[in-house]
């Protein structure tokens, strides 16, 4: 796992929650880290309303409209144990996180970043795939699963660059 700092992660998540259509929740390690929701503007306020003589009494003769339940669309960041521990079926993922990563109704990415790491720790022998090489595993696991990849932006490697940070590959090498 990169080390980043606070800002460049605001600035990260704050793009996400734009592109957002409802929540986006966070899964690292296996469980829901975190669920981002939009806040809404607060409503603008009331005119008073005046009633008429001769009419009807507050409510009286009215009906409520149905309610209807609309699916929410949640967004998924998988960090690359979740999406590796997905694909083998790992107990290390919890049901919970599981369900919601299989739900159609949801959309999961995959970040770049992820494939990156699997194929440096697949060079570096600390894992082995069922395919003949990275790009192959990935292509099909990402078809077959339905997840798109959350591609890394330069401004996002510039502004770590010129943060100061120490985000190197040392941590992903582990």
């Amino acid at each position: 796992m990169a080390a980043v700092t606070v800002a460049e992660a605001l600035t990260r998540l704050a793009d996400l929650i734009s592109e957002a259509a409802d929540h986006i929740v966070v899964i690292v390690a296996g469980d829901r880290a975190v669920r981002l929701v939009p806040v809404p503007p607060p409503p603008a306020p009331r005119a008073p309303l005046r009633q008429r003589s001769g009419s009807r009494a507050h409510g009286q003769g009215l009906r409520r409209a149905s309610r209807r339940f609309r699916r929410v669309l949640v967004r998924l960041l998988l960090d690359t144990h979740t999406f590796l521990w997905f694909i083998a079926g790992d107990a290390s993922l919890s049901a919970a996180a599981r369900t919601t990563i299989a739900d159609p109704g949801n959309q999961a990415f995959v970040s770049i970043a992820s494939a990156w790491e699997v194929a440096i720790k697949v060079s570096l022998g600390k894992l082995t795939l069922d395919s003949p090489s990275v790009r192959e595993f990935f292509d099909e696991q990402m078809v077959a699963n339905g997840f798109s990849y959350l591609p890394i932006d330069p401004l996002h490697v510039l502004t770590t660059a010129t943060s100061g940070s120490d985000s190197s590959c040392a941590t992903m090498g582990n």
